[in-house]
């Protein structure tokens, strides 16, 4: 018949269990020594564990977050604009001081000269974003969007702005919308205006092939029915 060997006890003398408990405390203490004599550096901040799969709200947290990070980010870009838009106006008013001064010593100027510097295009609006929204003269703002991906070049705070002050409309431009198939922009231009309300023309790059930036002539004519002029209108791209 096979014995079965008993279990070995694991009760120990005092003089070993104290033995045992100097060993891991002087070990404890040497490595605590070796850490502080070290030369490596350590971060001291604890690094955020993040959001536990199993919290219920997961998703809702990390698009909060993200919606928190991103106005913060246009809240920078805003403020950056602001401070090149400023410089840009000091930079404006001194070349103005001197091409006054220039003026008075040209006695004759030629008009074909003035009308070459005539220009075809829209002003450039310098001011600030506060200053674009206050102002009574800008009646139309046009936001252009990344036809590749629109919902990333969005900013719901500007558009939201800009739909509270009265009298100004906002226009959706769909740039580079040659370099997407023809059904994802539909899409995307139909899912733009059903869930704002706001009119969307794609656009195409202007390139040597084109004779002409296609959607750009849809939009001229809609600001023209409306009565708009170029000075009328500021656009913003993203």
């Amino acid at each position: 018949m096979v014995k079965v060997k008993k279990r070995a006890s694991k009760r120990l003398k005092i003089a070993q269990r104290e033995k045992i408990k100097k060993k891991v405390k002087e070990h404890r203490r040497k490595t605590r020594r070796d850490e502080r004599r070290s030369t490596q550096w350590k971060s001291k901040a604890r690094k955020d564990p993040g959001i536990p799969n199993s919290f219920p709200y997961k998703e809702q947290l990390l698009n909060e977050i993200e919606q928190k990070r991103r106005l913060q980010e246009e809240e920078k870009l805003a403020r950056k604009a602001e401070k090149l838009a400023q410089r840009d106006g000091e930079e404006a008013a001194g070349s103005d001081v001197e091409a006054a001064e220039d003026g008075e010593n040209d006695d004759e100027v030629d008009e074909d000269d003035m009308l070459q510097d005539i220009p075809l295009t829209a002003p450039l609006f310098r001011g600030t974003l506060s200053e674009l929204l206050a102002s009574d003269e800008i009646r139309t703002v046009v936001l252009a969007l990344d036809a590749r991906d629109p919902q990333s070049f969005r900013s719901p705070w500007l558009e939201a702005q800009i739909s509270s002050q009265k009298g100004k409309k906002l226009v959706f431009a769909l740039s580079r919308a040659d370099m997407v198939p023809l059904e994802t922009v539909a899409a995307w231009s139909a899912h733009l205006t059903t869930s704002t309300g706001v009119p969307v023309f794609p656009i195409s790059s202007p390139s040597d092939q084109l004779v002409e930036n296609t959607g750009a002539e849809a939009l001229v004519e809609q600001l023209d029915l409306k009565g708009i002029k170029k000075g009328d209108v500021a656009h913003r791209s993203r």
